[in-house]
């Protein structure tokens, strides 16, 4: 008898897998082995699995989730020998998904376009965006390759200018292609290209004036449809109106100074802007108070004042007149709150004479008139007619007679010798009636003053035995 010795290892020669992208979660396997043994296999570092007992060849599939592999066979034969054989492959069973691109449909973009895809694809091979003015057409279109990540909702971007195309509408589309040469590619979709700006073509109002409302007007023009935003002084920009070339509709103020910036922007991205000044004035003059108060009677001198409220001030004038004649004098106020503001006229040459005043007060879009108030001027001092004592005389007794006549009520006061001048009437234009007084010479002075201040005196000395 022979005794034959086994010194070879098994050969393992895998037909199935290869070293491939596989598009199928389905793996074949064909393995072929140079004699029987116990075939197993490993994969990615696992643990060992039996795929047949004293065989000579396996064939099966398997199925396997997308990723990369290195799939080990493990041959050994009766006699203990063992090898092995290894192939690396990778599975991606799911094409690439585009979810997104942009621009939008019938969207308008400056001449710098950012070209946008969002997609699924763990195993991105190559990604391109084709655009022209027929994205369809090989011989025009443009197809510029991207480099791009793979993953899950994933964006990628690649800015092309489109300055040439100005004016024009514009298709494109983007391809992704994985690593199994799975596709996917978007539909074409259609944007203009806007590269200029818009323009206002007429802006009628607001202007640079001050307001007499509190609805200031926004009327104006543009060269495209826009969006129209207006700031306040700086504030926040409201939003006027969309998609519009034209504008005719009020803004809302207080009053007071504003600065209008107005901002118009395209559907591309471009703007245009216009700053207006102006005010708001909606109140008018307030006039309180005025003097000399009505029906009242003053000197020749007339201080004339008038007591108001009116944060922008711009005139403020005085008229005076009678019968036959009418004086406007202008006058220099202050802006503000409860003001006051004054000033003197000599109206001597009207002693006598009533006369008719009223205040005028204007801001820039509107006057305020005082009510009319009359006035009588008294320039005159009242005429004290004295009848008793008699200067130079003698009177006899102690209990004296006083008596005297003005031609018009007055406050009649009487100062005895040094003493203090006492009152003899608040306003009368007669007096009858005695005053005692100590032996001897003595002097009064009589002071009559009348309701405008007018004064006269007079003067006696007398004596009492």
């Amino acid at each position: 008898t022979t005794l034959s010795v086994d010194t070879s290892t098994p050969v393992i020669t895998v037909n199935q897998p290869q070293n491939i992208i596989y598009n199928s979660r389905r793996i074949p396997l064909d393995v072929v082995v140079s004699e029987n043994v116990l075939l197993s296999m490993i994969i990615n570092e696992g643990r060992e699995q039996r795929l047949c007992s004293s065989c000579d060849a396996e064939s099966r599939i398997v199925t396997l989730n997308d990723g990369n592999y290195n799939m080990t066979f493990i041959a050994e034969d009766g006699a203990g020998h063992r090898s092995n054989n290894t192939i690396a492959f990778s599975i991606d069973a799911n094409p690439p998904k585009i979810t997104k691109t942009s621009p939008a449909k019938d969207s308008k973009e400056q001449s710098l376009v950012n070209f946008t895809v969002t997609y699924k694809e763990e195993n991105v091979q190559q990604v391109t965006l084709t655009y022209g003015l027929n994205a369809s057409d090989p011989l025009t279109a443009l197809t510029v390759p991207l480099i791009c990540p793979s993953g899950t909702n994933m964006k990628c971007s690649i800015v092309q200018d489109l300055s040439v195309l100005n004016n024009n509408n514009v298709e494109y589309f983007f391809t992704i292609e994985d690593s199994a040469g799975s596709m996917d590619i978007s539909k074409i979709t259609t944007f203009s290209v806007d590269a200029s700006a818009p323009i206002f073509l007429s802006i009628l109002e607001p202007t640079m004036m001050v307001y007499g409302t509190r609805n200031v007007p926004i009327i104006l023009t543009l060269s495209e449809p826009v969006t129209l935003k207006a700031s306040v002084n700086g504030a926040r920009q409201r939003v006027l109106c969309t998609k519009c070339g034209a504008y005719n509709k009020s803004l809302s103020l207080r009053d007071g100074e504003y600065n209008i910036t107005l901002e118009a922007t395209d559907p591309s991205g471009f703007s245009t802007g216009a700053l207006i000044p102006l005010s708001v004035d909606s109140t008018p003059p307030n006039i309180i108070k005025m003097f000399p108060r009505d029906k009242a009677a003053t000197q020749g001198i007339v201080n004339f004042t008038v007591i108001y409220t009116e944060n922008n001030l711009q005139s403020a004038l005085l008229k005076i007149w009678n019968q036959s004649n009418l004086v406007t004098m202008p006058m220099v106020c202050q802006s503000g709150t409860k003001q006051s503001c004054s000033l003197l006229v000599d109206l001597s040459a009207f002693h006598g004479i009533t006369v008719n005043y009223q205040f005028e007060l204007g801001d820039v879009p509107s006057t305020a008139q005082s009510k009319i108030q009359t006035l009588t001027i008294d320039n005159m001092p009242p005429i004290f007619t004295l009848f008793s004592p008699i200067n130079a005389s003698a009177v006899n007794g102690t209990s004296v007679p006083i008596s005297f006549l003005l031609d018009e009520k007055a406050m009649v006061t009487m100062a005895v010798d040094a003493d203090a001048a006492k009152k003899l009437c608040s306003s009368c234009d007669t007096y009858n009636a005695k005053r005692t007084f100590s032996l001897g010479n003595h002097t009064i002075i009589f002071t009559a003053e009348d309701k405008v201040g007018n004064s006269v005196q007079s003067q006696i000395a007398f004596t009492v035995q």
